[in-house]
């Protein structure tokens, strides 16, 4: 008896379905329309799997909370309490990536992949371009400088990529357009190899030309050689985004002589607002205008943390004037802290340091060390070779020898504008040589000012 009610049901919804098909062809509706691709069946049934993925992010997003809940600040993701959380959310098998910098990739049953960023954010595949070739990476670069600045999607290089041309910048910046990239692009910690740009009349150049402030660039490596005007650094020439954990292993150029901020940098020429955070620098810088640094060659705003550099900076003497660093060549209203320099600073212009150039304007350094050494013409210093203007210095050393012509120092080499310049617990350790012997200073270079300074030694 069950079996025939089971049948005749079956039977029943066969012949609604079949009435409800006729009576739709009798108000005028073509069978294309009921069944074909974009018949009224096929879209009910994408509704139906745009539902079913819905609820599926939704779950993904509730165990990310729940994971976020159990760590001591409410933000950071362990794997562990990841996947345990995925697994009371999940009834499907999925498999659990652990990007080593704080974002996770999720493959559900070997197909759909999610993408979950450092803070918490869960992105669909949809929104997810992986970059394994250099046709791939060359399509991004494309699409971006026609005019899609990839926002709201992520990027993942999903494998080591080595160029063999000659490298156009992704992103473009010209006097009339801005161009920027406006994603997040996570290099997994592969490296695009071999990057060679050698454009010495053009500005805006490195793996991306302009960084939007939305953007957000992480665990990327470059190596190879580049060669611009203004605005040259390793990942990018311009930047108002994020960027963290990446590293420049390029040699970064620029003969760029007219006095106007070529700013040339390791990781990034010219930052404004930006955030820079974990980074390192280990290719040659080599200038001959200003603002010069291993990191940030001028940072107008933003922060540069946990970051240094361990390859030499050079200055050449065709403009005399200019600021050179082996962190930051030109800071301005920018907190620099937790960083170090290893390579050694030679430089003929107006500012030269360890850690910072010139410093002003609200600045605010601390926690770095130099242990390279610094050779100059005037106002340099071990850290920063000269401060203006509301900046303030703590927590800082430079071990080596400093020597230059005038305004020589082992923290700060000259200081101009003193108001509310601030230095407290800062030490230094090793000689200090300078042409004009009266213009040593062991904290301070020579100043006819007075300043606040407290708990800072010379240590010969």
């Amino acid at each position: 008896m069950r079996n025939i009610v089971e049948k005749q049901t079956g039977i029943t919804l066969i012949a609604l379905v079949v009435t409800i098909i006729v009576l739709i062809i009798l108000a005028g509706v073509s069978i294309s329309m009921v069944v074909g691709d974009n018949g009224i069946i096929t879209q009910a049934q994408r509704a139906k799997e745009e539902t079913a993925n819905a609820t599926e992010k939704e779950k993904i997003e509730l165990a990310v909370v729940a994971s976020q809940l159990r760590s001591e600040d409410n933000m950071r993701i362990n794997k562990d309490d990841l996947e345990y959380e995925l697994q009371q959310q999940l009834d499907e098998e999925f498999e659990l990536t652990d990007n080593k910098d704080g974002s996770f990739l999720i493959a559900i049953n070997s197909k759909k992949i999610y993408y979950i960023s450092e803070s918490g954010k869960v992105v669909e595949e949809s929104h997810i371009l992986q970059v394994a070739s250099v046709e791939e990476l060359e399509k991004l670069r494309d699409e971006v400088n026609a005019g899609d600045s990839f926002d709201d999607q992520v990027v993942l290089l999903m494998d080591d990529i080595t160029l063999s041309e000659d490298w156009n910048p992704i992103g473009y910046v010209d006097e009339e357009t801005i161009i920027s990239f406006n994603g997040e692009f996570n290099g997994l910690n592969n490296k695009i190899n071999n990057i060679n740009i050698n454009n010495p009349e053009k500005s805006y150049q490195g793996l991306f030309a302009s960084i939007g402030t939305s953007a957000k660039i992480s665990s990327i490596v470059v190596t190879g050689n580049i060669t611009g005007a203004k605005y040259v650094g390793g990942i990018a020439g311009y930047n108002e985004g994020s960027i963290k954990n990446c590293g420049n292993e390029a040699n970064v150029v620029s003969q760029y002589e007219e006095e106007s901020n070529p700013c040339v940098g390791g990781i990034v020429g010219y930052n404004v607002k930006g955030n820079i955070t974990g980074c390192y620098n280990k290719g040659q810088i080599n200038a001959v205008g200003y603002s010069n640094g291993g990191i940030v060659g001028k940072s107008d705003g933003g922060t540069i943390k946990n970051c240094y550099n361990n390859a030499a900076i050079i200055k050449e003497v065709t403009t005399s004037g200019g600021e050179t660093a082996g962190i930051c060549g030109t800071a301005s209203e920018t907190n620099i802290y937790n960083v170090y320099n290893s390579g050694n600073v030679t430089a003929n212009g107006s500012a030269t340091g360890g850690i910072i150039g010139l410093a002003r304007n609200n600045s605010m350094i601390s926690n770095t060390y130099n242990i390279a050494q610094i050779q100059a013409r005037d106002n340099t210093g071990g850290i920063i070779g000269c401060m203006e203007a509301n900046g303030i210095i703590e927590n800082s050393y430079n071990k080596t020898e400093v020597s230059g012509r005038a305004n020589v120092s082992g923290i700060v080499g000259g200081i101009r504008l003193p108001e509310n310049i601030k230095i407290s617990r800062c030490y230094h350790y090793g000689s200090v040589e300078a042409e004009y012997n009266n213009m040593i200073g062991t904290i301070g270079g020579r100043t006819e000012y007075e300043i606040y300074m407290q708990n800072c030694e010379w240590y010969t």
